[in-house]
């Protein structure tokens, strides 16, 4: 380092200089730091980013699994009530099993798909499908209806009166003979003198005697019709069968009765 007072070349890390003994001093400003570029201190300070807290990246990452968690159950239930809903339809419609409450006893529940047999679904909506073999509930509660009849030990014939009073839809025909065994009708002449009582051999006899009253069907014939409007072919012969089934009226006796409430003589 070199004396500012006799010129002389000092070691370097010399406090004294050797020649004069003058103190030496170091370079103005060569003991300060040098500044530090504000440009470099900005780039520095705007790459460096303040880490993010562990408890909020928790919250945030537990916020989002409960989103997916209700989503997904939500669309698992969703995706249930379809699957149940589409498991019943095809029960009702494919499934050969019937939803009644069937007997114990195997000879009555025979005899009940037997009787019903004979008769056709009377809830009107079912396309005239035969009672034994109709699914709705309607039918449901129409062979439990000739179910109870059995179990109490009421013959065939008595079931079947009550279920015409009740129900009505008893076959074109059909009817029963003593044997309580299926037949099949043909129209005969009625015989207004006849003191006979009407039974349910007669029923094609009657319907025959008339056309469908409602007037809407343009089916002119009552026993070809199966209409379900207001004073429609149903209604006839469901009246028809309960005047037949109360066992005190001719033949001619419940066509003049038909024909006074309904119309439609020929």
């Amino acid at each position: 380092m070199k004396c500012k007072n006799c010129g002389i070349q000092n070691n370097k890390g010399a406090k004294y200089c050797e020649n004069c003994g003058k103190p030496l001093s170091e370079t103005k400003g060569s003991s300060r730091t040098p500044k530090q570029n504000y440009k470099s201190k900005r780039k520095k300070n705007i790459g460096t980013k303040k880490p993010v807290s562990n408890k909020r990246i928790i919250s945030n990452l537990l916020s989002l699994k409960f989103v997916w968690v209700f989503t997904t159950i939500f669309l698992l239930i969703i995706i249930m009530i379809v699957a149940l809903t589409s498991e019943e339809k095809r029960f009702n419609r494919d499934n050969d099993l019937f939803i009644d409450n069937r007997s114990q006893n195997p000879l009555i529940e025979a005899k009940v798909f037997d009787i019903a047999s004979k008769f056709v679904c009377g809830c009107g909506s079912c396309g005239e499908e035969s009672l034994d073999i109709c699914k709705c509930n309607f039918a449901v509660d129409e062979r439990a209806f000739i179910r109870e009849y059995l179990e109490n030990n009421n013959s065939e014939t008595d079931i079947i009166k009550a279920m015409v009073t009740k129900y009505g839809g008893l076959k074109d025909g059909v009817s029963l003979n003593n044997n309580s065994t299926a037949k099949i009708n043909k129209p005969k002449a009625v015989n207004n003198g006849s003191t006979a009582l009407a039974n349910f051999n007669d029923r094609i006899t009657i319907y025959s005697a008339f056309q469908c009253p409602c007037g809407q069907c343009g089916i002119d014939e009552l026993k070809d019709c199966t209409c379900n409007h207001k004073n429609g072919a149903k209604e006839v012969k469901k009246f028809i069968d309960a005047k037949i089934s109360e066992n005190k009226y001719t033949v001619a006796q419940i066509i003049d009765v038909v024909d006074n409430t309904y119309g439609g003589k020929k």
